[in-house]
């Protein structure tokens, strides 16, 4: 996937946009769903077989969010399960709009990729609300930070 964002708050949606030629979109397609883990500093090995053509990218431990929801990393400094929104064309990619059902927030530095390497900021972010006041949260979101 290349870039991820948040779309809107109410009702909570995010997007990720995927290129044609991916595994990953006919999977999308297929599923329906999909789970996002943000990758911290201990994370790099996870990171560089995600990047890889390895067709079994989901050795090790994973966990879902839900019973039946999408596999995200346990120890992921955020993780979050989405449903299939809707999807559209754009260029040699598709956007895909994911409905978020569950959030799991964690603790740590996040693992970054920036001019083709992979880093670390400096610095932590605060906690705070993901859910603007008076909007529902998604089921699993935890105020604590």
């Amino acid at each position: 996937m290349r870039p991820f964002c948040s779309v809107s708050l109410e009702p909570p949606l995010v997007l990720a946009c995927v290129a044609r030629s991916s595994r990953t979109l006919t999977a999308l397609h297929e599923a329906g769903r999909f789970g996002v883990s943000l990758l911290g500093a201990d994370h790099h090995a996870v990171a560089a077989r995600f990047a890889s053509k390895d067709t079994d990218k989901f050795t090790g431990a994973w966990a879902m969010l839900s019973p039946d929801g999408p596999p995200v990393l346990p120890d992921a400094l955020f993780a979050m399960e989405c449903t299939v929104h809707q999807i559209f064309p754009a260029g040699d990619h598709e956007v895909v709009v994911g409905a978020v059902e569950a959030v799991r927030l964690g603790e740590g530095v996040p693992l970054v990729y920036h001019d083709r390497t992979l880093g670390l900021l400096a610095g932590r972010r605060p906690a705070g609300a993901l859910a603007s006041a008076g909007a529902a949260a998604p089921r699993g979101y935890d105020e604590r930070g």
